[in-house]
């Protein structure tokens, strides 16, 4: 798999999401040592053959670390590692537990890996209530740099939430994110400069 480019994947991938101890079979193969490519197409099979909390695993312990080696090592995501994390949203609620939240929550993130992430999440489709939980979620979290956004809202920003609420209104959600919009002051806020971010940076395979 360390030298896998193109071509049909080999057929005992599928069996392995069959199998009861398919973690266990799964690090026999040195997913460490896959080639962007294999972890594409590993990512795509997984996604579709794996139940929630299987594939949540594999996001977490196989393929966030990964994407974060490679974006730490070239200051980039190799192209097809950037298709397997947009693959990885076939199952949304995985990718929050897998992939979102524990980038988050690791305190590590940097801004390159975050531009890159939202990148990915600005082209995609996301069901609107994994939406609203990731938010609330993230709202939740201890502020660091990649959770900025909620000390970062202007007067058009909350005006296109206001919009938004109005249309599209959940019962749990919904109140969380007006009790934020309701908040003017913040005790000392710290300031970044938000147009101070990387362009989102792709090497084609």
């Amino acid at each position: 798999m360390s030298e896998y480019t193109v071509g049909k994947m080999p057929k005992a991938f599928v069996h392995i999401t069959k199998m009861e101890r398919w973690q266990d079979v799964l690090y026999l193969t040195e997913p460490e040592k896959w080639s962007p490519n294999a972890m594409c197409q590993a990512t795509r099979i997984f996604a579709h053959h794996l139940k929630n909390s299987q594939i949540q695993r594999f996001y977490n312990y196989v393929l966030l670390p990964r994407v974060r080696e490679d974006i730490r090592k070239n200051k980039r995501l190799h192209f097809a590692l950037y298709q397997a994390v947009k693959k990885s949203l076939y199952k949304p609620s995985a990718f929050n537990k897998g992939i979102l939240f524990p980038l988050c929550k690791s305190g590590t993130c940097s801004l390159r890996e975050a531009v890159i992430l939202g990148s990915i999440l600005e082209k995609c489709s996301f069901p609107v209530d994994h939406s609203g939980i990731a938010l609330l979620n993230l709202a939740e979290m201890e502020y660091c740099g990649t959770t900025r956004y909620k000390y970062e809202l202007l007067k058009e920003d909350k005006e296109h939430l206001q919009t938004l609420i109005k249309r599209q209104n959940h019962h749990l959600v919904t109140p969380e994110i007006v009790k934020e919009l309701q908040v003017t002051t913040i005790n000392n806020p710290i300031k970044e400069d938000r147009f101070d971010i990387p362009e989102v940076p792709m090497e084609e395979d």
